[in-house]
């Protein structure tokens, strides 16, 4: 079976372009976004940004899983249209929930999302637990 391992970017650095040339299974990239340009046709190349909240927050807060879902997309929408090459995108990082009903909010919140990043021709990175 082949790897699923690859590399979690943060920021340039020396070697990087080498070691995604070589043709990992997937790259995430969590900031520097521009580098993802440098991916050769195979490789799973996927963005993450930090928020100003967490899914924790819009859930207290009485957001449905829609209305988060729309905030949430919302507000990284920039991101996206900034870094197309990027067509995988995480939600919300290291959610946690203690119970069947937070949980059941947040299937709906990212079956929400879904739904709203694919009328944008985007796809989803799901549960990005710790």
């Amino acid at each position: 079976m082949p790897t699923k391992l690859g590399a979690h970017v943060l920021r340039a650095a020396a070697l990087l372009n080498e070691f995604i040339n070589a043709r990992p299974a997937v790259v995430k990239f969590v900031g520097d976004w521009g580098t993802a340009s440098n991916a050769p046709n195979g490789v799973l190349v996927m963005g993450a940004k930090a928020g100003n909240y967490d899914a924790q927050l819009q859930r207290t807060s009485g957001k449905t899983p829609r209305e988060a879902a729309e905030q949430f997309v919302g507000d990284m929408q920039a991101t996206y249209h900034a870094n197309p090459l990027i067509k995988y995108w995480e939600g919300h990082n290291e959610p946690v929930w203690n119970t069947d009903e937070e949980m059941e909010w947040y299937a709906q919140f990212e079956i929400e999302r879904i739904k709203i990043m694919a009328d944008m021709g985007l796809k989803c990175v799901i549960g990005n637990y710790a």
